[in-house]
């Protein structure tokens, strides 16, 4: 059996006898892309003559099934379908001269979390802003589904094309996001509506007062209406505000994956140490690797209306309470 490295090189060298005709002249390469949280994923390219654009199909999956047993020429079949059918979708999406065009690019943008700590190598090639453990990268969103996410990331290149600041890119996604309506639910109707059991209440609809939530629905999601990539919406201002309007006051961010984010009001019964725990419990045994955004717990303090770090802003509020503890008059 071929370890990995072989394996890559097996499909570039030989995914030519299971392509049509057309591709006979295709330039063919292996790439290695820094994703989320810094993970390396091999790539190949297979590029048609006349093409400008050309989707990289990533070959860790299809190692993983030859491992498993499945055939290298069945493992070839499928690369070449997803190739001659994703070739195509690609083609049919990113129109001629789209990327140069901002004001095609603004209703496609979206905001995308990622741990800061986690993700230098990442963020280094692609704009990005730096808010304390989190930072947001933009994407050009061409596809947002379960079933296929097919996106690129807005670089400092872009920007100097389109002749504008990261400060406007970052208000224009602002916008972005919220023309496709995040969604606030709780955490009960969320996993109802995953299963595709109905659509719950929608607490972004409207500035919904706290006690509209009633008991037992205090703990909501957050994400997108795809549900994918939907945690970058905890870093939009606009929905911060409003998830504070819903709760009346400051709340915790759990960060349950890049797909959503869970959030409940600081109430005073719960701590920074008792959610850290059990977030980072949860993202060893039940979040996928890839989809992982952080360990990380955050409070959005109305105070100074910011995400912060939970232990920070707990230190933080204790040295602020007055102390008449125990005292007598």
């Amino acid at each position: 059996m071929m370890n990995e490295k072989e394996f890559y090189e097996n499909v570039k060298e030989s995914i030519g006898f299971f392509l049509p005709m057309e591709y006979a002249h295709a330039q063919i390469s292996l790439t290695t892309q820094v994703k989320h949280n810094d993970m390396e994923r091999t790539g190949i390219s297979i590029r048609l003559p006349n093409e400008t654009v050309c989707p990289i199909i990533y070959l860790d999956d299809y190692f993983r099934q030859y491992q498993a047993g499945t055939g290298i020429d069945e493992v070839m079949q499928q690369i070449a379908k997803v190739r001659t059918g994703q070739g195509a979708l690609t083609a049919e999406l990113i129109s001629p001269g789209l990327i140069s065009d901002y004001e095609q690019v603004k209703p496609m943008l979206q905001m995308r979390a990622y741990d800061t700590e986690k993700n230098e190598k990442r963020l280094e090639g692609i704009v990005h802003h730096c808010f304390g453990d989190y930072s947001s990268g933009y994407a050009i969103v061409l596809n947002n589904s379960p079933e296929r996410t097919m996106s690129v990331m807005v670089t400092p290149a872009m920007l100097e094309m389109w002749g504008i600041t990261k400060k406007r890119l970052h208000d224009d996604t602002i916008l972005s996001d919220l023309s496709k309506e995040p969604v606030l639910m709780d955490i009960g109707a969320a996993m109802f509506s995953v299963m595709g059991e109905g659509e719950g209440k929608n607490y972004l609809d409207k500035d919904t007062p706290r006690e509209a939530l009633g008991p037992g629905k205090e703990l909501m999601c957050l994400t997108n209406a795809e549900k994918v990539n939907g945690a970058g919406l905890i870093l939009n201002s606009v929905v911060q505000e409003k998830i504070a309007q819903v709760f009346g006051g400051s709340y915790f961010v759990l960060p349950s994956s890049i797909h959503e984010v869970l959030v409940l009001p600081d109430d005073g019964s719960h701590t920074a140490k008792e959610l850290g725990m059990m977030v980072h419990e949860i993202n060893a045994t039940m979040v996928n690797p890839e989809d992982l955004l952080s360990d990380k717990v955050q409070v959005y303090d109305v105070g100074s209306r910011k995400l912060v770090n939970a232990f920070e802003y707990e230190k933080n509020h204790e040295k602020n309470i007055p102390q008449t503890r125990g005292k007598t008059m």
